[in-house]
């Protein structure tokens, strides 16, 4: 009687670690499909920036060397040379409250939001 029981309880066991195991495969297919969805919009981006890129060096004659400088700058406006564009928490004009300059528009009152230094281009 008692093997029955062990038995029992050892395939509920394995039911279990089975549907757990299922669970994880079904999250890594989703996770290796928000992967692939970044790496492509990551080449679309680069895409885009050589072309831009190429346009404004044919339109204006910029150097590398001058874009180069442009880039280290707006890496350097966070105080950190880490190849990332930094937040900043401001304050919105507003209502006053505390804002993170990734978001478009106030959370709070939906005033947009950004301060102007963000997207400084002098």
């Amino acid at each position: 009687m008692l093997d029955i029981l062990i038995d029992l309880y050892q395939q509920g066991r394995i039911r279990d670690a089975e549907a757990t195991a299922r669970k994880a495969g079904a999250k890594a297919g989703d996770l290796q499909g928000d992967l692939q969805k970044l790496s492509d919009r990551l080449d679309r981006l680069a895409l885009i920036s050589q072309a831009m890129w190429e346009l404004l060096r044919e339109q204006t004659n910029l150097s590398n060397d001058q874009i180069l400088a442009k880039i280290r700058e707006v890496d350097l406006r966070d105080g950190k040379a880490d190849g990332k564009i930094g937040r900043r928490i401001f304050t919105c004009k507003n209502c006053g409250q505390k804002v993170s300059s990734s978001h478009r528009h106030c959370i709070y009152c939906g005033e947009p939001a950004h301060p102007p230094e963000v997207f400084n281009t002098a």
